[in-house]
Parts: C-alpha cells; sequence; structure tokens
C-alpha cells in the first residue's frame, strides 16, 4: 500500500478506528473523508439523487476479513486524492450471503457517495432467463432523473446515455446477481468518482481479466461466525448454554447464512427445545426431499433446513409459500399475491408477514416482495408435491387473467378511444389506479411480471392470454418505447398466436414488431413485416386494423423513399378511415401525408393534409394519444411553413407545439420543434434567441443520445459566428 494509504493517512487512520468499533459489536456509519485537502468532501449535484439500496442486513455477522477487502477498495478508490473506478466482484455459491455482505457495506459507505446509490437484481440465476442489461438501465436511467421520452433506443445509446449522467458524480453502483461479464458491462460508469459492486455465483474471469476488477469469493461462514450469529438471534446464554448442539445445528445448516438465520427463528420460537435436539431433527433423512436432489442441485445442503420451517408453517401459510412459487416475475405485488392466493388483500398481507417472519420470503419496498433463488426453487417444488394440479392450474390462470385484465384497463385511460379487445374480460375490482398517470406507474412497476407472465402463459398453455398481453400493453409501449420488453413480447406473442392459429393475433403483433424495428430504424426490416401483417389483416382483421396497417406502412415506405407506394397506402387507409368514422386513424393518416409531401418539398400539398389533421385532434377525447397527434400535427406545420419562408407562421406553430408536447412529455418532437424554431428565428435576424432554442433542443438529444444533436452543434456554432459578425459591424 502507498504511503497516502498507510495508517497515518486520516482516511486509513479513521478505517482501522472503525474496524475495531465493528470488530466490537458495536454498529457505525462510516464516512470516508477525513481532514486532509486531497480528500474534499464531495458535494450533492443538484440532480436527482437515487437511493435504490435494499434495506440493511438485521443482525448481520461476521465477514470482518471480506469487509476489510471491501474497505481496501474504497480506500484505493481515492488514491492521492483522485477517485478511480474500481470494479469489485463478490462471488459465491448461492446462499453463502453475498447480496447480504454487499448491501450492509454499502449502507456503511453510503455517505462517500453522495449522488446516489443504485441498485438492481440482475435474476442472473433465477429458473428463468435473466433480466437483459437494456432493461437494468432504463431503469438506472429513470432513477437518475431521465423522463422515457429521453430515454434513447439501442444499449449503445443507453449506456452512453447512463455515462453522461454518471459523469463527474460520486456513485456508488451495486449489480446483484449477475451472470456474466456481458450482463455487467453496460451498466458500468464510464468516468472515475464511482464504485461498481458486483455479486454473482460465477467468478466472472472475464470482467477481472478485461475490467479490472477486484474479485472477492466468500465461501461459508466459520464455525466461529456460525455461533455468533446463532447467539445474535437466540441469545448468548442459549448458545454457549448448549455449545455441542449449536455447533451441531451449525453443521446440519452448512455453514451457509440463508440457512442459519432460518434454523435460528425456528429454534427461537422453541425456546425450551434443546439445540441438540432440534440438530437431530435436520440430520433425519427425508425420502421425499432427497429424491428431489442431484448432484449438482444447489438447493440440496439447505433443502432439510427450508423444510423444517416450511413444515411449522400453518396449513394457509405453507399454501401461501408454495402457490408463490409458481410466479415467475422477479417480484410481486400485495394485489397480484391476493389474486394468486385466492384471497382478499388483507388476508394475503398477513399471510406474506408470516412468511417474511419466518425468513421465508423477501420485501423489496412497500407491497413488493420476493424470494431468495434458492427459496423460490423450493417454493416450487413443494408446489409440484403439495399443491394439486387443478389448484396450481387455477391460481396460475387467475394471475395471468388479472395481470391481462389490469393492462387492458390501463390501456383505456391512456387512450380512451382505443377499440376493447373482444376476447379480454371485465375490468377487475381493487384496480390499482385511477388515473393515466397511475397507470404509467404501475406499468412501469410491472413490466418485467408482465413480460414473465407471458412466457409462464406458455408453459402452462394459456396461449389466449399470451398472444392477448402484448396488444394490451400495445399504448403503454408506444408511449413509454422500452424496446426490449416490447420485442421480447412480440417474439412470445407471436409464437403463441401461431400457435393457437389465431390470425388475426398474429397480423395484429406482426404490426406491433414492425414499430419496434421503425423505432430502431431498421425500416427494411419494418417493412417487411408490416407487409406481412397487413396480408394477414386484409383478410382476417377488422377494418381498422387494415387502417392502421396501411397508415404504418405508408410511415415506412416514406422513410425508404418510396413515396409513390407511401401517398398510394396512405390514401387508401385515409378513405378508410372515413369509411368507418375513426377520427384517431383519420388524423394520423392525414399527419403522414402531411409527412410525406413535406418530405418532398411540395409543402402547400401538405399544408392541406396538416389543416385537415388539426381539428381531428383538437376534436377527439384529448387524451395522452391524442395530444401527442397534435403536438406532431402542430411540428410539421411549423416545418412547412419554414420551408416556404413564411416564418413569422412557424414561429407560431412551435410556440403551439411546444405548449403541448411539454404537457404530453414528448421530449423528442420537443427539440425537433425547437429546432425548427431556431431556423426560424434565424432568418429573421433574431440570433440570440435562435441560439437559446437550439441550445435547448442541444441538450434534449445529447441526453437522450440522438445523433440530430451533431446538427444542432453546426447550427449553433454559424449562429455564434453570425452574432459575432453582427456585433462587430455595429
Amino acid at each position: 500500500m502507498s504511503e497516502e494509504h498507510s495508517v497515518d493517512h486520516p482516511v486509513g487512520q479513521q478505517i482501522r478506528a472503525e474496524r475495531d468499533v465493528v470488530a466490537a459489536g458495536r454498529d457505525v456509519t462510516i464516512q470516508y473523508f477525513g481532514n486532509d485537502e486531497k480528500l474534499p468532501r464531495p458535494t450533492a449535484s443538484s440532480v436527482l439523487v437515487p437511493r435504490q439500496l435494499p434495506p440493511d442486513v438485521v443482525l448481520f455477522t461476521g465477514r470482518a476479513a471480506d469487509m476489510a477487502q471491501l474497505d481496501d477498495l474504497l480506500l484505493e478508490a481515492f488514491r492521492e486524492g483522485l477517485p478511480a473506478m474500481v470494479i469489485s466482484a463478490v462471488a459465491g455459491m448461492a446462499g453463502v450471503g453475498k447480496t447480504a455482505l454487499t448491501v450492509h457495506w454499502a449502507h456503511r459507505v453510503s455517505g462517500s457517495f453522495p449522488d446516489g446509490q443504485l441498485y438492481v437484481n440482475l435474476h442472473g440465476y433465477d429458473r428463468r432467463s435473466p433480466l437483459p442489461p437494456e432493461h437494468a438501465l432504463e431503469g438506472f436511467l429513470r432513477a437518475l432523473g431521465a423522463l422515457p421520452e429521453q430515454i434513447p433506443l439501442g444499449i449503445e445509446a443507453k449506456t452512453a446515455l447512463f455515462r453522461t449522467l454518471t459523469a463527474g458524480r460520486r456513485i456508488l453502483v451495486v449489480l446483484d446477481n449477475a451472470s456474466s461479464a456481458e450482463q455487467v458491462r453496460p451498466l458500468v460508469p464510464g468516468t472515475p468518482g464511482c464504485l461498481v459492486l458486483v455479486t454473482s455465483r460465477s467468478r466472472l474471469s472475464g470482467l477481472v481479466a478485461r475490467d479490472g476488477a477486484r474479485r472477492i469469493t466468500l465461501g461459508v461462514l466459520s464455525r466461529e461466525e456460525s455461533l455468533a450469529l446463532l447467539a445474535a438471534v437466540l441469545g448468548s446464554d442459549r448458545v454457549s448454554g448448549d455449545l455441542s448442539g449449536a455447533r451441531e445445528l451449525a453443521q446440519q445448516c452448512a455453514f451457509l447464512p440463508l440457512a442459519l438465520r432460518i434454523a435460528a427463528d425456528y429454534a427461537a420460537i422453541r425456546p425450551y427445545r434443546r439445540l441438540m435436539d432440534l440438530a437431530a431433527e435436520l440430520a433425519v433423512g427425508n425420502e421425499r426431499l432427497d429424491a428431489l436432489s442431484t448432484p449438482d442441485d444447489e438447493v440440496t445442503s439447505v433443502r432439510p433446513v427450508f423444510s423444517w420451517s416450511y413444515q411449522a408453517l400453518q396449513p394457509s401459510a405453507a399454501r401461501a409459500f408454495r402457490l408463490l412459487g409458481l410466479h415467475s416475475g422477479p417480484d410481486i405485488s400485495l394485489p397480484a399475491a391476493a389474486v394468486l392466493l385466492g384471497v382478499p388483500a388483507g388476508n394475503a398481507r398477513n399471510l406474506l408477514d408470516t412468511l417474511l417472519g419466518a425468513h421465508l420470503l423477501e420485501k423489496d419496498k412497500a407491497d413488493r416482495y420476493r424470494f431468495h433463488d434458492l427459496l423460490r426453487d423450493y417454493a416450487a417444488e413443494m408446489a409440484l408435491l403439495d399443491e394439486p394440479e387443478k389448484q396450481r392450474r387455477n391460481s396460475v390462470r387467475a394471475l395471468l387473467a388479472w395481470y391481462l385484465q389490469v393492462s387492458e384497463a390501463g390501456r383505456f385511460l391512456l387512450w380512451p378511444n382505443w377499440k376493447r379487445n373482444e376476447s379480454g374480460g371485465s375490468i377487475p375490482l381493487g384496480l390499482p389506479f385511477t388515473t393515466a398517470e397511475q397507470a404509467v406507474e404501475w406499468y412501469d412497476s410491472e413490466i418485467g411480471n408482465l413480460v414473465a407472465a407471458m412466457r409462464l402463459a406458455v408453459e402452462v398453455g394459456e396461449y389466449e392470454i399470451a398472444c392477448q398481453l402484448p396488444e394490451a400493453l400495445r399504448v403503454y409501449f408506444a408511449l413509454r418505447r422500452p424496446l426490449a420488453e416490447w420485442i421480447t413480447s412480440c417474439e412470445i406473442g407471436l409464437s403463441a398466436a401461431r400457435h393457437l392459429h389465431d390470425k388475426r393475433s398474429e397480423g395484429m403483433i406482426l404490426g406491433n414488431l414492425a414499430t419496434c424495428y421503425f423505432y430502431l430504424r431498421q425500416f427494411e426490416d419494418s417493412l417487411a413485416a408490416r407487409e406481412d401483417s397487413l396480408a394477414i389483416l386484409r383478410t382476417d382483421g377488422s377494418r381498422l386494423d387494415e387502417a392502421m396497417g396501411l397508415m404504418n406502412l405508408g410511415a415506412a415506405q416514406t422513410e425508404l423513399a418510396r413515396l409513390g407506394d407511401a401517398v398510394a397506402s396512405l390514401k387508401e387507409s385515409l378513405a378508410i378511415a372515413r369509411q368507418i368514422g375513426d377520427r384517431n386513424c383519420e388524423g394520423h393518416a392525414l399527419e403522414n401525408l402531411g409527412a410525406l409531401y413535406a418530405k418532398k418539398q411540395e409543402y402547400e400539398e401538405a399544408i392541406v393534409f396538416l389543416q385537415q389533421a388539426l381539428p381531428v385532434f383538437s376534436d377527439t377525447g384529448r387524451s395522452h394519444a391524442e395530444l401527442h397527434g397534435l403536438g406532431l400535427v402542430l411540428y410539421r406545420l411549423a416545418i412547412c411553413h419554414l420551408g416556404l419562408q413564411q416564418y413569422a407562421e412557424s414561429i407560431s406553430y412551435c410556440m403551439q407545439g411546444l405548449d403541448v408536447q411539454n404537457v404530453v412529455g414528448d421530449r423528442l418532437t420537443v427539440a425537433w420543434t425547437l429546432d425548427a424554431q431556431g431556423k426560424a428565428l434565424q432568418a429573421t435576424g433574431q440570433v440570440s434567441q435562435a441560439i437559446q432554442s437550439w441550445q435547448r433542443a442541444f441538450a434534449i438529444l445529447e441526453e437522450i443520445g440522438h445523433p440530430g444533436a451533431a446538427e444542432i452543434t453546426e447550427h449553433l456554432a454559424n449562429a455564434d459566428h453570425q452574432a459575432k459578425s453582427e456585433a462587430q459591424n455595429c
């Protein structure tokens, strides 16, 4: 260790003193900033400061050497007074306490990271697929203050924005339960000042070799640490009074913290039982559980402990435990749990609290619950063994139907004029939201569960739900654009629709997939999927389905400069929309025709279509969806008048458009409108105002990683040169 990190250094002295406090069994909050001028206390940024760490571990015991290694990493991060990027990979087997160690240490040092703490469970070893890094990035970006419309498309752009928002800030990033280095790398900030902690059952050798991660490998607790953990729960007198029994109990728990905590809780509510007797219960072979074991089964060593606690539950709590094992998402809300268990919400809360008290369930935040990975697997095993097949199917079917019904209810709030899916059920009682804004929040919190529900629906043969959910989520996906989840849902739904030979659903989902490709600017793929979709919808869909398909086909054709085909598609869409009286489709067909003629620089013709679209969106329900369409029309009118050199009219439409777009939160269209406004202002000699408009547009485009930011930079440079020339002439 360098001289500045010796025990004589102020930070080193502080850590040494605090280690002594921890070793003495007293809690401490570590602030690794002394009075050394080389280590100034950081100042929290004025931007949003995330605090995402899970609750600290109660009665954390042992791991002094591992905590010391993490302390040393933090010292290294401030070597010579300059913070450096440090990545620590905490590896070890399931149940060994990787998350507990990391979260506990992160809470102790959180004061050293005043710009926030980010946390995500990557579900690297769940029964189903790990969390894709682009999904995790979206959560981080929102936590850092990025609005949904600011979040760019594609993992590279998301990573770039994440590194922009974390640049120059001191943030602690905890990536829990990673499966691979590839899952981790996009989530690592790109500049000094941050510390990244990764936990994984894998050794993550690639992260160590390529990215300089420092590996800490956790083993099981020592015998002494295990006894200390038992004493923390049971009291030192009980452990010392039955030391042989305590040692045997620790042995039967394989010295794993997870198993020890469950066993200690079991023993705590049986204060008159000898620990040796309780250990003997664990030693008794259970043929039913042994039959579940395989040589590489990670649950084998702790299955008897789980069984011990599970068998002690009252029948209703035991049933709740095993039914929760059927849920396939990353966590579960209280309303969803009530549906799965088939009980009122109050009863469900009591059952979940019972499982929390037995350490068989964890609570992430208000009314959201999750299993430890090993306990999830064990709960699923118990469901197969102890729950009748009919009851399993009915419970899962009820949960999937609830997710579908609530998703449809949210869709109607976001877009009241959207036609109901004929096969959808009734709106459920006790809806978890009442406004469009609350519906979006619900979707945001449940999107991982909704995608998992689609997979589960296919697994259990509920193909209709699997192909209806993507359509129920369509409006949310279009507004928020979480493209990774959108594409995944389309792929699952498409497979289910084809299994059912449901041509209409196949056509609709293909259309949604085409929209995803369009947003990714993969226009050839979008066009191909749109053509396949339209071919199906012409024969198996409604007239509205056909009109919407034609409209979106025309948009793709426009981007590929197939303008003749685009005009034909859009005019056919417009004719059908007017024939069936669907105002929203009519408005978007007109808006797309305006965009097409503006692309051809036939501005007078474009204005004709846009002026027809204007009252359509103004006269409809003024929901989020209609306001979005109105904002686009006003922007396109501004562009047309700009092209005609009618600058006053262009500026007027820009101002009207910005009012609407800001209400909806459509940041990308706001940036486009500000760009148009800047051009019109410059053309009328209002150079300083033009610079202000472009500066605002540049800030938005840079934040969302849009390539148009480079063009705005050129406008700013030219305007600045013009302003200086005019000043010199004066």
